[in-house]
Order: structure tokens, then C-alpha cells, then sequence
């Protein structure tokens, strides 16, 4: 994320360049043995507003709202007509996301987007306790999919602030309309450049 005007610490604009990529595998008949394998890559360019609220509940929120671009290709290994989501497909984004420092030692977020892209989205809220200036442990909830699949996830949460550096581990229980019930683990940074 960059603020063209200002600092990213200030309100105003913000352009967000994002881009992934991974691989999945799900059942299908198509494919010897019944499991197909699918390479996913993602790129979006999405530009939005930051805006702080003061005194809300006696709170401070801060909201972005971002808009824009999203490209994503699915390569299946074997050809899938029954996988909604195969393919390259380029489509319009929007996301939106809450952050707040609740009372003195509580931070919750709350992140929504979707995309027309293979009818992706994606949903997420957190609350964490912070231990100590750099320690923070909480729980989180998210739901995400597209067109092939839905998923739910309920786990803990944990962030070490460390060198202007946010890392973040979650570790949890998930529902998968496709593979039934699992675990999840991710690991996220977050760095100034």
C-alpha cells in the first residue's frame, strides 16, 4: 500500500498492489485417481481512501475502502469443464477494512472484499489482547470462496511488532465444502519500505 500525498499513518488516498500465487487440489472425476491439481496466480491493483474516526463509542476507528482491478488464472493440470473458477478471468474488486484500538489493550479488525472474478470474497474479524507492546493474542473468524468452493475458519491469533515489522500467525479449525473438516496455519508480515 502507498500514499501517494502524506504518510501512510495520515488519512487520505492510497494505491494497493497486490499479487499471489499457489496451487490447490480438489476431487474430480476427470483426473486419474479422482484429485485434480490447479497452479492459482493473482494480481489486483486497487485504489481507496483511508479515513480516521475519533469518538465513535468513545473509540477510534480507522476505515479504508478500496476499488479497482483483479486479474486471476487458474491452470488446471488436467481440463475441468465442471470447475467453475478454471481459467484466466480480469474483473472489479472492492474491499473494505476496520481497525480500532478498543479500550486500552484490545484491537479488533474487520476485513471484507469481493470480486466479480470467479465470484471470489473473502471476510475476516480478529480481537486481540496485547500482552506487552509487542506481543498480541487473540482469535479470529474468517469465511472466503469462489465459484468452485466456500470455506469457514475459526482459530487463534497471534502478532509480534518487532523492527516497524507486524508478524502475525494463525493456526485454527476450517470447513471446506470440498474436503470436509481441517486445519489451517498462516503466517503474514507486514513491513514498511
Amino acid at each position: 500500500t502507498y500514499a501517494p500525498i502524506g504518510m501512510l499513518a495520515e488519512d487520505g488516498w492510497r494505491v494497493r498492489l497486490m499479487g499471489g500465487a499457489g496451487k490447490y487440489s480438489y476431487q474430480a472425476a476427470v483426473a486419474p485417481g479422482g484429485i485434480n491439481y490447479a497452479h492459482a496466480f493473482s494480481g489486483e491493483v486497487l485504489g481507496g481512501y483511508r479515513k480516521t474516526f475519533r469518538n465513535v463509542f468513545g473509540q477510534t476507528l480507522y476505515v479504508g475502502v478500496f476499488a479497482g482491478l483483479h486479474y486471476e488464472d487458474q491452470i488446471l493440470v488436467y481440463s475441468d469443464p465442471a470447475n467453475p473458477a478454471r481459467g484466466s478471468e480480469t474483473g472489479i474488486k472492492g474491499s473494505f477494512e476496520v481497525y480500532a484500538r478498543v479500550w486500552e489493550r484490545y484491537i479488533g479488525t474487520v476485513f471484507a472484499s469481493a470480486s466479480t472474478v470467479h465470484k471470489k470474497y473473502h471476510g475476516k474479524t480478529a480481537i486481540l489482547y496485547e500482552l506487552t507492546d509487542r506481543l498480541a493474542l487473540g482469535g479470529e473468524i474468517a469465511a472466503m470462496g469462489d465459484a468452485r468452493y466456500s470455506e469457514e475458519r475459526a482459530g487463534l491469533v497471534g502478532s509480534l511488532t518487532w523492527n516497524k515489522r507486524i508478524i502475525t500467525l494463525s493456526a485454527g479449525a476450517l470447513q471446506n465444502s470440498g474436503r470436509g473438516d481441517g486445519s489451517y496455519v498462516t503466517l503474514s508480515v507486514y513491513s514498511p519500505f
